[in-house]
């Protein structure tokens, strides 16, 4: 590897280059013990605020996610890519690379990891395609009929097409050393999923009447069980865009989206036991995981009633 193209961390030199290195417990397991201070995140170092660097999360996830969707990948190859982007960047600065370069690198790398690989040249011809749509988009460029042009295709043996290519596998091999080759990623769906059978098998689960402010008073009665499911679904996707994967385990980030699923849609268990006591955390945490996970949904419509709830209503026994 020449000196121009050079990464500008190697994985030797994380901990020197950021306080970061030493801010994980275990580091096999990626979280990060509270409480969490961003201020120490590598990008506080180049003069990101911790804000800015929330908002280009979100948005490189949510191209992470039409990305994925285009190259037709399994939910679980897009989540692992998140969750890469996000530890990369729990050890490297935003302000030093190119974060959609990034994120592309590690949505090949996360299509290889959940055994659903796609050539590289497709991967890049999607990267070049959603570039160029967004930048045309921006500029207003239309046709004469008002439809927005198809973005020039990316040829591979052009110089601009080698280039790619050479920078993605340079990116993918920065990525491995700097989350240091662990490639295991699980993910809250499943601890999600048995959370939510284990307690209507034990406690059963339905409706509240009171609860018709928050489903909305016209709203058509559902199956308890799948709209606890499909809610608790929508916030774990959600909590993809932002670091809550390295904030909390896998299992904790599952009850507190079965938690905040449960006070938007208004089911409540038959037993009439408060979530707070049912779901296998603490309310402590469940309070912690709320906030930047519905800081994640203000802009869904889906999500806004839970913006009802303040953190004192949260802890209410």
């Amino acid at each position: 590897m020449s000196a121009s193209n050079t990464p500008p961390r190697s994985s030797s030199s994380r901990a020197s280059a950021s306080p970061m290195g030493a801010i994980f417990r275990d580091e096999s397991s990626w979280v990060i013990p509270p409480p969490f201070d961003p201020s120490l995140l590598p990008s506080r170092f180049d003069g990101m605020s911790w804000e800015e660097e929330k908002v280009h999360r979100k948005k490189t996830c949510r191209f992470l996610e039409e990305a994925g969707r285009k190259l037709r990948l399994p939910k679980v190859a897009i989540a692992t890519s998140e969750v890469f982007f996000h530890r990369f960047f729990s050890k490297q600065s935003l302000e030093k690379h190119d974060r959609f370069e990034i994120a592309v690198a590690c949505l090949f790398l996360a299509a290889k990891t959940e055994e659903s690989p796609r050539k590289l040249h497709m991967v890049l011809e999607c990267f070049h395609r959603l570039k160029n749509e967004s930048l045309m988009a921006r500029q207003g460029q239309r046709n004469a009929d008002g439809s927005a042009p198809a973005p020039p295709r990316l040829d591979p043996r052009s110089s601009e097409g080698i280039r790619l290519k050479e920078r993605i596998l340079l990116l993918e091999r920065l990525v491995l050393h700097t989350i240091s080759f662990d490639l295991s990623v699980e993910h809250p769906f499943r601890n999600a999923v048995d959370i939510i059978q284990k307690t209507h098998a034990h406690e059963g689960l339905e409706h509240d009447p009171a609860a018709g402010e928050v489903r909305g008073a016209s709203a058509t009665p559902s199956n308890p069980l799948q709209e606890l499911l499909q809610g608790t679904v929508a916030f774990v996707n959600d909590s993809l865009q932002t670091c809550v994967c390295i904030q909390f385990p896998p299992a904790e980030i599952a009850a507190g989206c079965v938690f905040m699923a449960a006070r938007v849609t208004g089911i409540r268990t038959k037993s009439r036991k408060d979530w707070a006591e049912v779901l296998p955390v603490g309310l402590e945490a469940l309070v912690c995981e709320y906030r930047p996970v519905k800081d994640a949904c203000t802009k869904r419509r889906s999500c806004a009633p839970i913006l009802s709830f303040s953190l004192h209503t949260l802890r209410q026994p």
